[in-house]
């Protein structure tokens, strides 16, 4: 049975709802995901980048702060990344699916 309550499954709903990783139907539709995924890595990035360290100084003070700081320049760095790792993939399985969307057109 399914454990909704598990961490990775989470963290799977989290990405699923920050990236788009629906199959794109072909080239466009996967470079349209692409650019929508890097954008949302993007400004996730920057969001977290000015929300954890306020966060964190709220919750433990000055030291609080240095880490929720450290905690948005690592996510100011690396949901960007993600976002266009996950990008790249989807402008490459859309392309990959032009093929069966031509056939399918006809």
């Amino acid at each position: 049975s399914r454990c909704d309550s598990s961490p990775l499954l989470q963290e799977q709903e989290v990405f699923d709802a920050l990236f788009s990783t629906r199959r794109p139907k072909d080239g466009w539709a996967g470079l349209s995901s692409g650019l929508k995924s890097f954008g949302k890595g993007t400004a996730a990035g920057l969001a977290t980048l000015v929300g954890a360290p306020i966060a964190g100084a709220q919750q433990g003070g000055a030291r609080g702060f240095v880490a929720g700081l450290a905690t948005g320049v690592a996510s100011a760095v690396a949901l960007p990344v993600a976002g266009l790792c996950v990008g790249v993939a989807q402008v490459g399985r859309g392309i990959a699916n032009s093929g069966e969307a031509v056939r399918s057109a006809r």
